[in-house]
């Protein structure tokens, strides 16, 4: 584009492809802690050592639990319509 009274130019870029950025959020479900290896898995990433202030901790502790609990989740309660479904 042409410069205006300054000396810099405008651009305009475009990318073709399109990647979609949107990160699931995490959810908790009330349902998981009615499942019998729920408390044990919380407490075992509750006890792993970490290092720093005790907010860095906390922090650290959270992020260990939330990964844990995605993987679980995904292997215990995916799909629950298709199995609901074969239930029936």
């Amino acid at each position: 584009m042409t410069p205006g009274i300054s000396d810099h130019s405008p651009v305009v870029l475009r990318w073709n492809k399109h990647i979609p950025t949107t990160v699931k959020p995490f959810r908790f479900f009330n349902h998981w802690d009615e499942h019998k290896d729920f408390l044990n898995m919380v407490g075992e990433s509750w006890q792993t050592e970490t290092r720093g202030n005790p907010m860095m901790r906390v922090t650290n502790k959270l992020k260990t639990l939330k990964i844990k609990l995605k993987e679980w989740s995904k292997n215990h309660y995916s799909q629950m319509q298709t199995k609901i479904s074969d239930a029936k």
